[in-house]
């Protein structure tokens, strides 16, 4: 793997690399990072030149490269390296940072094959740890930044003997331990999808296990009978692809409104507007605390739907506008770690109970902010990790991008089943939860067990405590929170 760009994000694409068995080549022209990393990688070949020279890329071996990821703070630099790999190298694979949204499309042009929206994806995460603290966790053993358990997503591509055959009909059986997340026909993702479902040439299976499982499950649908000619499929529902499944929704924020269990967003720029938006997407009430009236201007613009509030964010009168007391966590995304750390230690003494989650800039701020009580988010290991997983694991980031794509906010979710709720003690068998929410139960965790249990047999009981995973629209998981209890 090539990388160019030995910066923050570039260290922590680096460390996921090594991680992962990959071996690297950096390129990189400021000479301080270049001696910091052959002093810290001795085995790593560093180049101290310009990568968007062709003839750095051509001392890098592009031509030999499994992908090329460019992480340089400069869009222009990131978009010239990726037309110079590109041109240099037909087939490799591609992964670049953006760093302003508008560049996205210049850079697919170019040819990156994926494009990594640093702040977006810092706001993405940091919705994802306020509203989905567990689905986190699940997603990052995924990717690949947890190695506390073997899980992937991979594909598993349909021959011509399969056209005609169902879900259902498919040996999904003979392979413990793999479910179906999705199947793909062209550019359309069917998520959750029915046993009755007709198949056809090419579509592909997309599977939750480990690679042993996936194989095996992979290998017994090739020996697998072809279907007949003269089956006649079974008439189904119309599949509801992502791309159009139902869009959530919701009630306009209103002046006044009474708020409780609800989010907090300290900030409005760009990370805060897609904390909030992907908390609306997904039926969560939030409101934002900003004295930027541009940066509000702007919020109001692109959410609508949400609440705003005038005013300095760490502001004693501002938190309590937005009932800091009644709310269920925080974050706070402003510039300054200091003006975060104002925000955490206010907010604390308002509501001890409340669970923060602050950016820190520099790392001497870490224990600061920790030991006021914030859970810290360091944004450069954040797109680090992403641009590494885009690059050496593409089935599962390129369906994470699908479903934040879709129209109707499908996503990877996590319940847990509380006492005295209608499922609390029943058999998944007697649960019957697809028939009930549409939803596929794709792994499931004991109370007091860390490993996942990927597709858990019928039998498996429902004791208050275990964790279900899932994906699907917003409709219908807040369904399933009706009947199990809370989301994990």
């Amino acid at each position: 793997m090539i990388l160019c760009g030995g910066g923050g994000n570039g260290r922590t694409v680096l460390e996921q690399a090594q991680k992962e068995g990959v071996d690297c080549v950096v390129i990189d022209q400021d000479n301080e990072v270049i001696r910091e990393l052959r002093q810290k990688h001795p085995t790593i070949a560093c180049l101290n030149r310009d990568a968007t020279d062709v003839e750095s890329l051509e001392a890098a071996a592009v031509e030999r490269a499994r992908g090329v990821v460019s992480v340089m703070s400069d869009d222009r630099a990131n978009l010239v390296t990726t037309v110079t790999a590109r041109q240099l190298s037909p087939s490799v694979r591609i992964v670049s940072r953006c760093v302003r949204e508008q560049s996205d499309r210049q850079l697919q042009y170019a040819g990156a094959d994926s494009v990594v929206n640093t702040a977006k994806l810092i706001g993405l995460r940091i919705a994802s740890e306020l509203i989905r603290p567990t689905v986190v966790e699940f997603l990052g053993i995924i990717l690949g930044h947890d190695d506390t358990q073997d899980l992937v997503i991979s594909g598993i591509r349909l021959r011509e003997k399969d056209a005609g055959r169902t879900l259902g009909s498919l040996p999904l059986g003979q392979a413990a331990g793999v479910e179906i997340v999705a199947f793909r026909r062209g550019e359309i993702y069917t998520f959750n999808p029915a046993n009755d479902a007709l198949l056809l040439e090419n579509d592909e299976l997309i599977m939750l296990g480990t690679q042993r499982t996936i194989s095996q499950l992979s290998q017994a649908i090739a020996k697998s009978p072809a279907s007949s000619a003269n089956e006649t499929p079974p008439k189904q529902q119309p599949a509801q692809p992502a791309d159009t499944a139902p869009a959530a929704e919701g009630e306009p924020a209103e002046a006044g409104l009474e708020l409780h269990g609800h989010f907090i967003i300290c900030g409005a720029g760009t990370v805060g507007r897609t904390i909030a938006a992907e908390l609306f997407a997904t039926r969560r009430t939030c409101v934002c605390i900003d004295n930027d009236r541009q940066a509000l201007d702007e919020f109001r613009r692109t959410v609508p739907d949400v609440q705003v509030i005038e005013g300095e964010p760490y502001s004693p009168d501002a938190l309590a506008r937005a009932n800091v007391r009644g709310a269920r966590s925080l974050a706070t995304i402003l510039a300054s770690d200091r003006d975060n750390l104002v925000v955490v230690v206010t907010a604390m003494q308002a509501n001890p109970s409340i669970r923060v989650l602050s950016v820190v800039t520099d790392e001497a701020d870490h224990l600061r902010l920790q030991r006021a009580g914030a859970e810290t988010i360091c944004p450069s290991k954040i797109g680090g990790r992403r641009m590494a997983s885009e690059l050496l694991r593409p089935t599962a980031t390129t369906v994470m991008g699908r479903m934040l794509a879709s129209s109707g906010a499908v996503r990877f979710e996590a319940v847990v089943i509380n006492e005295g709720t209608e499922l609390a003690g029943v058999s998944l068998a007697k649960a019957d939860l697809f028939t009930r929410t549409h939803l596929r139960i794709l792994a499931a965790r004991k109370p007091g067990q860390q490993q996942y249990i990927i597709k858990p047999a019928p039998e498996t009981v429902l004791d208050p405590g275990t964790v279900l995973i899932v994906s699907g629209p917003a409709t219908n998981i807040t369904k399933l929170v009706t009947l199990v209890g809370d989301w994990a």
